[in-house]
């Protein structure tokens, strides 16, 4: 059974969210379906029926390419607390999903957190999570806004990196690394 009040918080981040990124770029929504498992079903002469599983996810902040949506940056919620079980259920699901899209960025983020930072449990728990955000209170203060939104910024551009590397690994004129951090980021 979903939590009102953690689904009420969840949408008043994506829609604040939705006032900071490119509307014309990103598409920002709460509890979509995202797949994150792709299987075949059956198959004949060399036509395969495929099938999708999907989990619902919190918030998604997918790139529009053309009539396309490509997600980005998924970010699962807790409001007041958060359990051990919670850490590892999303995180399990953040494996999942990264396992299908390229470049795939997850977050975990917390309203209201009666615990005002991220405690251990989380760091142990939450290996799959490339970013964990605790808001003080039910609206964050400007400090932590602004904070978030370059932590979803960051993960963007990030993601559409990897992705690229990914996507471009045959292509003469791409971009050559000679080094990728993934940089620990600590803020009190």
């Amino acid at each position: 059974m979903r939590d009102r009040l953690e689904d009420k918080w969840t949408m008043k981040i994506c829609d604040k969210l939705k006032d900071e990124l490119d509307n014309n770029k990103y598409e920002i929504s709460c509890f979509d379906k995202v797949p994150y498992s792709v299987y075949i079903e059956d198959y004949k002469n060399e036509e395969e029926k495929i099938k999708y599983r999907k989990y619902e996810v919190d918030l998604v902040i997918k790139e529009k390419r053309g009539k396309n949506l490509v997600p980005k940056v998924i970010i699962e919620s807790k409001y007041n607390t958060y359990s051990t079980h919670d850490v590892i259920t999303y995180s399990n699901k953040a494996k999942a999903h990264k396992e299908l899209y390229n470049g795939l960025k997850y977050g975990f983020m917390v309203g209201n957190s009666n615990e005002k930072s991220i405690k251990s449990r989380l760091l142990s728990h939450g290996e799959n999570f490339d970013f964990m955000f605790v808001f003080s209170d039910e609206l964050p203060t400007d400090k932590e806004w602004n904070l978030f939104v370059n932590v979803i910024k960051r993960n963007l551009d990030s993601s559409n990196k990897y992705e690229n590397i990914i996507s471009d690994r045959n292509k003469k004129d791409k971009n050559n690394y000679i080094c990728i951090e993934k940089q620990l980021n600590f803020y009190e």
